[in-house]
């Protein structure tokens, strides 16, 4: 029996209003753009919805997804009409957010037997078109970016990546103008 849990993301939408977005396994660079680019689409439908995170069958999130939850978090706020709300965060996940200090700016909360998750009908969240080398450089780059202005300390935390993924994007860029293969180091 196998009990690893594939890493998915389900979504529901709720009298259109309200979003759930349901993350199964890890939460990671792999499915950041794709769940970035996925709300940016729902947004232009419901401009004005509310997302939850429902993180309970969450084991993992790396710093890129958390990123990108900031970054979502970010865009609603200044929408001034939408909020992003977690819930059902398990421990080693809460740690993370504590460590790189998003438990000061996301609206976290565990509550289990939230009515509106009950009346949700989640669908998997289809990959959008195949991403370029370059939009998953960027996106990893902007999250890390976003993250290091969280203050001093991920700022220390983040720079060698920040530093890394820049010098990979200046690689692809080479890359792409000289029309030669992707290296497995950039």
């Amino acid at each position: 029996m196998n009990s690893m849990i594939e890493d998915t993301i389900e979504f529901a939408i709720v009298d259109d209003e309200i979003m759930v977005v349901r993350v199964k396994g890890r939460g990671c660079n792999l499915n950041s753009v794709n769940l970035e680019k996925f709300v940016q689409d729902i947004r232009q439908q419901y401009p004005n919805i509310h997302i939850i995170f429902d993180l309970e069958k969450c084991s993992y999130v790396d710093s890129t997804f958390m990123g990108t939850m900031l970054m979502l978090n970010r865009g609603l706020k200044n929408s001034n009409s939408s909020s992003l709300m977690v819930l059902n965060v398990q421990n080693q996940v809460y740690q993370t957010l504590y460590k790189t200090g998003l438990h000061h700016i996301l609206d976290i909360r565990n509550n289990k037997d939230f009515p509106l998750l009950e009346k949700a009908d989640f669908k998997k969240m289809e990959n959008s078109a195949p991403i370029s080398r370059i939009e998953q450089i960027v996106n990893t780059l902007e999250a890390h970016v976003t993250l290091m202005n969280l203050g001093s300390e991920n700022e220390l935390r983040f720079q060698s990546v920040v530093k890394y993924l820049e010098d990979s994007l200046e690689r692809e860029k080479k890359r792409i103008s000289e029309n030669t293969p992707p290296s497995s180091k950039s």
